[in-house]
């Protein structure tokens, strides 16, 4: 199977729960963006992205917005890595 990009990837590391079903995350929309500007583009903006991730925090269910906001952005910067790895594999 063929990954489509890094925003894919990103999605399908998140599990559906996280976000809270009383806000909408924009995520298919995030997804697509990334998966158009290509891996070597999101390489070059992780923290970008990450921040971006970082900010969406009060889209979270709530136990996880009461992580820190650097556990947040540590957790954030993994996902985005494996998710640049996956894309590129």
């Amino acid at each position: 199977m063929t990954s489509k990009g890094v925003g894919t990837e990103l999605r399908q590391l998140l599990p559906g729960w996280i976000v809270s079903r009383k806000k909408s995350c924009g995520c298919e929309s995030a997804a697509e963006k990334l998966d158009r500007y290509g891996v070597t583009w999101c390489e070059q903006n992780i923290d970008h992205i990450v921040q971006y991730l970082v900010d969406q925090s009060d889209k979270l269910i709530p136990v996880l917005q009461a992580v820190p906001k650097t556990g947040r952005r540590v957790a954030a910067e993994r996902l985005v890595r494996k998710a640049i790895k996956n894309a590129k594999a």
